[in-house]
C-alpha cells in the first residue's frame, strides 16, 4: 500500500452539477466521510434508519467505484448515530449490504451529535486491491480529533503526507452544537476548528495548501472576505481558496474543506497579468504539492470567444505550475468550472492536446458561481517533479 501524492485526486459525483467532492484518493487509499442518506437539496428529513443507511451506502459505492476500486476494497466503515439503537438491527442491515462475510469490511458503530434530520452518517476507508488479496496495512492512515475523546467524529485524517479535513463546520468540537446562526460567525468558528485540527496534526497555518468554502449562496461574499483576511492578513502568505454554492444541512451556513501537507512550508505563486478581485492567491507550492484557486484567462483571453478564453486559461496553468518546474505530466487533476455544458468542448480539446501523455484526471463541474455567465476557470492539483512524496 502506498499513499504517494502522485496519485492524489478528488473524487466527484457523476452528476456534473455536484460541486462538493465525495472524497479523495491518495495512492492506494480512498477516503470519504459525512455520507448521509438525506438529500439536503430536496429538504428530505426521513427518520428511517434503514433508508438512510442504504442511501449513505449508495454514496460510498459511488466514491470507491469512481476512484477506481470496488466494494470488496472497503477496509472499514464507521456508522455514527444520532441516538442509540439496537446494534442487532444495524448488523442485520450490514449483513444484507455485504452478504459475503469473508469480504465484509470492519464495521464500527458510534453515537455522535449529527445535523437535524440525520439519523446516521458514514465514514469509509478503502484500499485499492484489497478485494484481490492485497494487504491492508494502514499505518499511514490516522484520524485527527479536535476535542480528544469528547467527540467521536474526526475533524480530519492523515493519508501519508496529506492532511485532509473534508467538512469542518462551525459546531463546537466537543459538544457538536452550533453556537450561532449568522454566517460570518460560522465561518469564523469553522476556521477556529481548522486551527484546532492543524494543532492536532502537529502543523500550522503555514502548511495549509488549499481551502474550499461550501456555502448556500456565494453572491455576497463580504463576510467570507472579512474573516479570511483576519486569518491570513498578509496577501503574500495566503493559501489559495475557492467558494462553492452547495446544499447544506439545516442550521449549517458553511462547511470548510482543508488540504494541508505535513512536510514543507507554503510559498504563494502568482501569474503575471491576472489577479483576483477577491482577497485570494492564485496558487501555492506546499511541500511537494502545487495547488491553485480558480485560474482565469485575464486580458489574453478577454477579447475572443470561449475557445480563446479557455486556451488562455490553460496557458496560465502552465505558467503557474511551471514556477515549480512542473508541466502537464505532473498534473494529477484539473477541475474546470463553467456555466454552460457547451463550454466543455473547448476544455476537453485543450486538455487532450496538452495532457494526452500524462495520467492526470479532468473533471468538469457546472455552476454559475454567482455570475450570469461563467466561462471556464481551472483548478489544478500537481506534484513537483523529482520530489520524494
Amino acid at each position: 500500500m502506498t499513499s504517494d501524492l502522485r496519485h492524489l485526486f478528488e473524487v466527484y459525483d457523476e452528476d456534473p452539477t455536484a460541486l462538493r467532492p465525495l472524497g479523495l484518493r491518495v495512492g492506494d487509499l480512498i477516503y470519504g466521510s459525512g455520507f448521509s442518506g438525506l438529500d439536503f437539496a430536496a429538504g428530505a428529513s426521513s427518520g428511517d434508519l434503514g433508508g438512510q443507511l442504504l442511501g449513505a451506502l449508495a454514496k460510498v459505492r459511488m466514491l470507491v467505484e469512481r476512484a477506481g476500486a470496488g466494494m470488496d476494497d472497503i477496509a472499514r466503515i464507521v456508522c455514527y448515530l444520532q441516538t442509540p439503537v439496537h446494534r442487532e438491527y444495524l448488523e442485520a442491515q450490514w449483513a444484507s449490504a455485504f452478504p459475503d462475510a469473508a469480504r465484509r469490511p470492519e464495521f464500527e458503530v458510534l453515537s455522535a451529535e449529527l445535523f437535524d434530520g440525520e439519523v446516521c452518517r458514514l465514514d469509509t476507508l478503502a484500499v485499492v486491491g484489497r478485494g484481490a488479496g492485497a494487504g491492508t496495512n494502514l499505518e499511514r492512515f490516522q484520524q485527527l480529533y479536535a476535542c480528544g475523546d469528547a467527540n467521536p467524529l474526526p475533524a480530519a485524517v492523515r493519508l501519508g503526507p496529506l492532511i485532509f479535513a473534508p467538512a469542518l463546520s462551525a459546531a463546537d468540537p466537543c459538544s457538536g452544537r452550533l453556537n450561532s446562526s449568522r454566517r460570518e460567525d460560522q465561518i469564523r468558528a469553522a476556521l477556529q476548528n481548522m486551527d484546532r485540527m492543524l494543532e492536532a496534526a502537529g502543523i500550522g497555518r503555514g502548511q495549509v495548501a488549499r481551502v474550499a468554502f461550501y456555502m448556500r449562496d456565494v453572491v455576497d461574499r463580504d463576510d467570507l472576505h472579512r474573516v479570511w483576511q483576519e486569518w491570513y492578513p498578509d496577501p503574500e502568505d495566503r493559501p489559495p481558496h475557492i467558494y462553492l454554492p452547495v446544499p447544506l444541512p439545516p442550521g449549517c451556513e458553511v462547511l470548510v474543506q482543508v488540504l494541508a501537507v505535513a512536510q514543507g512550508d507554503r510559498r504563494v505563486l502568482a501569474v503575471e497579468g491576472i489577479r483576483h478581485g477577491d482577497p485570494m492567491s492564485m496558487g501555492a507550492s506546499t511541500g511537494a504539492l502545487v495547488t491553485s484557486s480558480r485560474v482565469m484567462a485575464g486580458p489574453a483571453g478577454g477579447g475572443g470567444g470561449v475557445e480563446e478564453w479557455t486556451r488562455a486559461c490553460f496557458d496560465n496553468i502552465e505558467k503557474l505550475i511551471g514556477q515549480e518546474g512542473a508541466n502537464w505530466p505532473d498534473v494529477n487533476q484539473l477541475t474546470a468550472y463553467l456555466s454552460d455544458p457547451h463550454y466543455s468542448a473547448s476544455v476537453l480539446q485543450e486538455w487532450q492536446s496538452r495532457a494526452e501523455n500524462g495520467n492526470g484526471r479532468l473533471d468538469i463541474r457546472e455552476s454559475l458561481l454567482g455570475r450570469d455567465v461563467l466561462l471556464p476557470r481551472l483548478l489544478v492539483l500537481a506534484v513537483k517533479p523529482g520530489e520524494n512524496v
